[in-house]
């Protein structure tokens, strides 16, 4: 949780203590999913910095990079995109992240 609202020295603190950092939720949603889609940049990259996968899917399909482009996270996905997330991995629908932004900006 506290990555979720952007507590950074509550997440180090719980870092350094030995937290899982690629703990999921119900639904295989990691901490890196949920600062990426809140926006969170600086908390994305600690849990990066300490482990955290980057390329995991929840049970939709969905990965960090996927959130990130579907809520207009541009410099969490180029944070993503530079520590090597995979750009090809589609979500449940088949949808790349790209293909999310184009139909939103054709669409707009």
């Amino acid at each position: 949780m506290a990555t979720y609202y952007n507590q950074l020295e509550i997440t180090q603190f719980l870092l350094e203590s030995g937290a899982d950092i690629n703990a999921r939720d119900a639904a295989g949603n990691t901490a890196l999913m949920g600062v990426c889609f809140k926006g969170f940049f600086e908390v994305a990259k600690i849990l990066i910095e300490n482990g955290a996968k980057i390329d995991v899917q929840n049970t939709m399909g969905a990965t960090a990079l996927i959130y990130s482009v579907m809520f207009n996270k541009f410099d969490i996905a180029k944070l993503l995109l530079d520590e090597g997330a995979d750009k090809g991995i589609r979500d449940r629908k088949e949808t790349l992240p790209w293909n999310m932004q184009l139909k939103r900006e054709i669409l707009s």
